[in-house]
């Protein structure tokens, strides 16, 4: 598969204090057409190159579905049924974000710890046994025709005699045609056997290689779901890495628009059992703001009409307290292991600032809840905003 715009680091170890254990792994990538950027980390480097693989595939196909978009847009005429399509689409984008912190509440956020073992069969098939070609068997074998006399054959003995020697030299000649048929056909049947035994000779090791390719793809997965049970069972003993590494499972699983950045770095204090989590929010650029298209039949052209800067400016500060709220309700939902009485959010954007010109990162809103009071909390009623200030979160949006 062709990854346009990809570009993956190298897998560094990340060391303990005295330089004695590996603690984990990590690997920086980034996608120069979607301007996304990630860091990922994992116990070992097998569960690494996976996660690798798998954002690799993720940020292929959002980049794929963009571009199809664009493709689309370009081939298609102005027309009231496109107009209404275009408008449609405007508003389920706006709706997406609309229910960007109810969508979660029907779903459970817990890790289905099988849904992340590899079970895929084998890929290839099991190469085909060559057929032998059917053997060649004999024509039937001349008879010796009697001739049959004329009168005057029958009166002059040499004229008898002479279609006798006839009769005699064409049976002669038909059973050497069909000697040689036979020692053709008895060539051809050896070539067919010689040609057999070459295929399959060909075929047995083919099958060989075949097995081994296989035994060693399913030894692979023995190996790497046999790590998905260690992670388990480490992560249900609280051991740190393995909860950074469940957490971090629950917020890929997470759900977003195309165009919101997906990064985090989470880091665990197993002494006071908090979860810090700094996260990537969107910035205005990432939000949608067409609102209806309108078709004008007099200049056949479509025309735009986008949301106004202060409904984007509102929306924008609704959403980034959803996905606060959001983000805290997904990991304590899914800690059933009990690692988290608390989690300490900082919620970061990328932006360009407008005095300098440069992309900077400001931390717009942080926050720590405490598991016991926020699972309390009915967030299907509340709002938002109101919520997030009654955790003595602190925000700058």
């Amino acid at each position: 598969m062709s990854y346009k715009y990809l570009n993956i680091g190298q897998a560094e170890a990340c060391w303990n204090k005295n330089y004695t254990r590996i603690l984990k792994y990590t690997l920086e990538m980034s996608h120069q057409g979607l301007n996304e950027h990630k860091i990922l980390s994992a116990p070992d480097l097998d569960m690494l190159q996976t996660k690798a693989q798998m954002q690799a595939d993720k940020w292929n196909e959002k980049w794929s579905l963009i571009e199809d978009k664009r493709n689309v847009q370009k081939a298609k005429v102005a027309s009231a049924e496109e107009a209404k399509s275009r408008t449609q689409d405007a508003v389920d984008a706006l709706i997406e974000i609309e229910n960007i912190l109810h969508k979660t509440l029907t779903i459970d956020d817990t890790v289905d710890w099988r849904q992340l073992k590899k079970v895929e069969p084998f890929p290839e098939n099991k190469p085909s046994q060559p057929s032998k070609k059917k053997h060649i068997n004999y024509p039937v074998s001349p008879d010796k025709v009697t001739p049959v006399f004329t009168f005057f054959e029958k009166i002059f003995k040499p004229m008898k005699e002479k279609k006798i020697r006839e009769y005699d030299q064409q049976h002669i000649k038909d059973l050497k045609q069909w000697e040689e048929e036979k020692a053709s056909i008895d060539m051809q049947n050896l070539q067919n056997e010689k040609n057999y035994e070459n295929l399959l000779d060909t075929w047995k090791k083919n099958v060989e290689a075949w097995d081994e390719r296989k035994n060693k793809y399913l030894q692979e997965q023995v190996d790497y779901n046999a790590k998905i049970d260690s992670l388990k069972d480490k992560y249900i003993k609280l051991d740190p890495m393995a909860i950074e590494e469940y957490c971090e499972i629950v917020l890929n699983n997470s759900q977003y628009p195309e165009s919101f950045p997906k990064s985090f770095e989470l880091e665990y204090n197993s002494e006071n059992k908090v979860l810090i989590v700094d996260y990537e929010l969107p910035s205005l650029e990432c939000f949608p703001t067409l609102k209806e298209v309108k078709f004008i039949s007099g200049k056949n052209e479509l025309k735009e009409t986008f949301i106004s800067e202060t409904q984007l400016l509102k929306i924008f500060d609704d959403t980034i307290y959803k996905i606060t709220l959001r983000t805290l309700h997904e990991l304590f939902e899914a800690d059933v292991a009990n690692a988290l009485d608390a989690i300490s959010f900082n919620g970061i954007v990328q932006a360009i600032n407008k005095a300098t010109g440069k992309e900077e990162n400001n931390c717009i809103v942080s926050i720590q809840a405490f598991k016991q009071e926020f699972i309390s909390i009915e967030l299907s009623k509340v709002e938002p905003k109101i919520c997030f200030k009654n955790l003595k979160g602190v925000a700058s949006t």
